[in-house]
């Protein structure tokens, strides 16, 4: 009878005398391969108990950092689903770690008191678990070398070995354990001319994967041939595992590093896009205002200049039928006198939309500017208005240097202001007088324009440059004025301001 077990580990032999005779009984009904699996190691018990601990170690420190990597995967895989890759290396890592238990020093034994059938079951089902999951994993990697039909058919052999160790006994099962290593090994092959070609493919992290790989190759050909005394060389599959998957934790590693920092550059660029787009977007919405606000202008345009050129004409009309019926001379005379002050009315307000439009579609048109002579002939230009002669004038410029602007500009701003402070001048005041000052340098030039006539009411002050708005109840012109010289005075860069009483 026999109870079976796997009990590595080591035997304080007493001795007695100079001759020590060891006597090993073994039997086997349960497992397709009897007796002794590796040599003995007899010496002092120090020196023996040393290599058991160094091996029992070594069995642990592996299972340590196969889990660590297993379970660290699969914490990544729950927070990136997307990513396989993931999921499969923690299998591979946890499938390891188990076949770590239960085989070499069978560390399990120091942790708990497993079934020798449950050992067994798991040694097998992690060997042959292992196999698709790996490639599984490879295929992932790398879909352009690694083919899927090649996958299936690695998928499909695994399954009927894994199905033989859940449905068979142990004395049936490992019979399977020969096969399977016929299966494995050019799969390995397979794999190995796979990741060569990934390589020469330049694809990311596939020279870790080949460098890993081609050290745990080596490490399973040693431990198929050793485990079947065929060869006399040392257990090293623990170390070409160790190897393998710390370079392809590397790997991963360095594939979602290059993934984040290729996502970080994304996300910056598309911070800066977000940016130029909202930039856009308050570019647009400014335009889009500016827009609503010339339709809003063009709208009480059309309608103002509509009215506006429509009563002189009507008046004008209205004059002509008069003249008609009319014999005297004189009274005729007087009719169109009446004509041609509304036709200038007419043509002032001709005139302004002409510069509304010329200022509003005309970009500028730079040239050197001698204020003094630029104010004196806006003053000759309006001599003609009246009781201009009875106005006194003056002008005082300091120009050290060479000015430049916009000409037509400035003559429409200083021509408008000089003919409103004629126009509303005070006729009750002895001295009425409108004085004219410009300083200027090569950047900057302020102009002021001062007189005594009526003066604007505060209620009015704010308002003044309003389109088509008229401070003075008694004003003739088109109301459009004022708005010109604000509108040319932006147009150059420059703002106005108005102080009255």
């Amino acid at each position: 009878t026999m109870a079976p077990a796997y009990r590595p580990g080591y035997v304080l032999l007493p001795v007695q005398g100079d001759t020590l005779e060891l006597v090993v009984h073994t039997s086997n009904f349960h497992y397709f391969q009897g007796g002794l699996w590796d040599t003995l190691t007899i010496g002092p018990a120090g020196a023996v108990r040393t290599q058991w601990v160094t091996n029992v170690n070594r069995d642990f420190f592996v299972l340590g950092c196969l889990l660590l990597m297993g379970l660290y995967h699969l914490c990544a895989y729950f927070f990136m689903r997307h990513t396989k890759a993931l999921l499969l290396f923690a299998a591979f890592c946890l499938l390891i770690a188990v076949r770590v238990l239960v085989t070499g020093e069978l560390v399990v034994n120091l942790l708990a008191d497993w079934n020798w059938r449950l050992i067994v079951h798991a040694e097998f089902l992690s060997f042959y678990l292992g196999l698709p999951v790996f490639a599984a994993f490879s295929h992932y990697l790398f879909p352009d070398e690694f083919s899927r039909q090649v996958l299936r058919a690695i998928v499909g052999v695994s399954v009927v070995f894994v199905l033989a160790v859940l449905l068979l006994p142990p004395h049936m099962f490992t019979h399977t354990l020969r096969p399977f290593q016929m299966v494995l090994v050019p799969s390995l092959a397979y794999g190995l001319w796979t990741y060569v070609q990934a390589r020469r493919h330049r694809k990311e992290g596939s020279g870790y994967f080949l460098v890993g790989f081609l050290v745990f190759g080596l490490c399973v050909l040693n431990a198929i041939l050793y485990t079947a005394f065929v060869i006399q060389t040392m257990h090293l599959f623990y170390a070409g595992l160790f190897v393998m998957v710390f370079s392809l934790a590397v790997m991963i590693f360095k594939r979602f590093s290059m993934a984040f920092f290729h996502l970080q550059d994304a996300n910056q660029e598309l911070e800066l896009m977000n940016k130029e787009m909202q930039a856009k977007s308050e570019e647009i919405y400014r335009q889009n205002e500016k827009l609503q606000y010339l339709n809003n202008e063009l709208d009480s345009l059309v309608y103002r200049v509509s009215h506006d050129l429509r009563s002189p004409v009507a008046s004008v009309m209205g004059l002509i039928d008069i003249s008609r019926f009319e014999d005297d001379p004189k009274e005729i005379m007087h009719y169109m006198d009446l004509q041609e002050k509304t036709l200038h009315r007419m043509d002032a307000l001709i005139q302004d939309i002409i510069d509304y439009s010329k200022n509003k579609r005309t970009d500028l048109s730079l040239e050197k500017i001698d204020f003094q002579n630029l104010v004196n002939d806006v003053f000759t230009d309006h001599s003609h208005l009246e009781n201009a002669s009875l106005i006194a004038t003056s002008v005082h410029v300091n120009q050290p240097g060479h000015f430049v602007s916009d000409r037509r500009r400035l003559n429409i701003v200083l021509g408008n202001l000089v003919s409103n402070a004629i126009r509303y001048h005070d006729i009750a005041k002895l001295k009425p007088k409108i004085a004219v000052s410009a300083r200027a340098d090569a950047n900057h030039a302020r102009i002021e324009i001062r007189d005594n006539g009526q003066g604007i009411g505060a209620e009015h002050v704010g308002r003044i440059f309003e389109m088509f708005y008229r401070a003075n109840a008694t004003a003739k012109g088109s109301g459009l004025g004022l708005y010109l010289v604000k509108e040319a005075v932006e147009k150059m860069g420059g703002t106005i301001s108005v102080q009255s009483e």
